[in-house]
């Protein structure tokens, strides 16, 4: 699982973007993703990676790259890594 603390505030709202261009069953286009995550196509495929690690898989159909959570789903999927990073940290100092 990826630990949210090693994510930058930048990519943090890139994946979010992610999430909420992902929704339709329909697909988004790699293109598409590039110019409103704006960032090259080796970093959505990386942004992908890091999604799946969220826990969030991004699928593939005809129409591009979807994901099958809702984008309040996704938050509270980083919500929870958030918090369970947090109860690590804080169980290592005790």
């Amino acid at each position: 699982m990826a630990d949210i603390f090693t994510v930058e505030k930048s990519q943090l709202r890139r994946l979010m973007t992610l999430c909420r261009h992902l929704q339709p069953k329909t697909g988004t286009p790699i293109s598409q993703l590039m110019t409103k995550g704006k960032a090259s196509r080796r970093t959505i495929y990386r942004d992908f990676l890091s999604l799946k690690d969220f826990g969030i898989k991004v699928d593939l159909c005809q129409g591009g790259y979807y994901i099958r959570q809702s984008t309040a789903k996704c938050k509270q999927m980083f919500s929870d890594n958030l918090r369970k990073s947090l109860d690590k940290m804080i169980a290592g100092c005790m």
